[in-house]
């Protein structure tokens, strides 16, 4: 490791602490929570709060719309290209 990454101040220093603030913050609000955390058990699986699921629920509508778009965008260039 370089000497400047053990410095407190260095990039990945800075870096780490936004990474846990968030972490804790999307905790804390139960946008998701570690399962079993309250049990201990097993670690790698999480739940989604409201708020989490909200946000799943905006994505995957999201996507939704973004397949539908281009799914029509490319059966218009089949068809343009079939005319020609």
């Amino acid at each position: 490791m370089s000497k400047l990454a053990n410095e407190p101040d260095s990039a990945a220093h800075k870096k780490e602490a936004f990474r846990l603030l968030v972490k804790n913050t999307l905790e804390r609000r139960l946008f998701y929570i570690p399962s079993f955390k309250i049990y201990g058990g097993v670690a790698g699986l999480y739940d989604y709060g409201p708020w989490g699921c909200a946000v799943e629920t905006n994505l995957i509508n999201l996507w939704r719309q973004v397949s539908r778009f281009l799914e029509k965008k490319s059966n218009r260039n089949f068809e343009t290209e079939e005319k020609s």
